[in-house]
């Protein structure tokens, strides 16, 4: 009976990193931006960042890291949905001074819609 429970445990002691290395990636991405975007009240430069989110159903929290450092947290939307974009392609409005807010970033099959309203109020 012994000799049954070493091996057992030993591939769920294997097993339990990769899980957690394969949900890791799943909520991140890259994302360039080739001039100044608003999101929340935060101004990103021009630049590559990397995209992570955390949280349960659709409302997430974002953030977006350069250089390892967290640059900005915000709530956003996400959507699993098919999109012809490998690198995270940026959907933004205009605002006054020609100033671009960030509306949604899209990946291959995620989408993260940043809800202005929401983000406002800092839900």
């Amino acid at each position: 009976m012994r000799s049954r429970a070493v091996p057992l445990v030993l591939l769920f002691a294997l097993a339990l990193p990769l899980t957690v290395l394969a949900s890791g990636p799943a909520n991140a991405g890259k994302v360039t931006f080739t001039e100044p975007v608003t999101v929340g009240n935060t101004v990103l430069n021009a630049g590559s960042y990397k995209v992570k989110w955390e949280g349960a159903g659709s409302t997430v929290q974002v953030s977006f890291l350069q250089r390892n450092k967290t640059v900005a947290t915000v709530p956003a939307t996400a959507v699993d949905e098919a999109n012809p974009f490998l690198d995270g392609a940026v959907q933004t409005r205009e605002q006054k001074g020609n100033a671009k807010v960030l509306k949604k970033i899209l990946w291959k099959s995620v989408s993260l819609n940043f809800d202005e309203a929401a983000l406002a109020q800092g839900k």
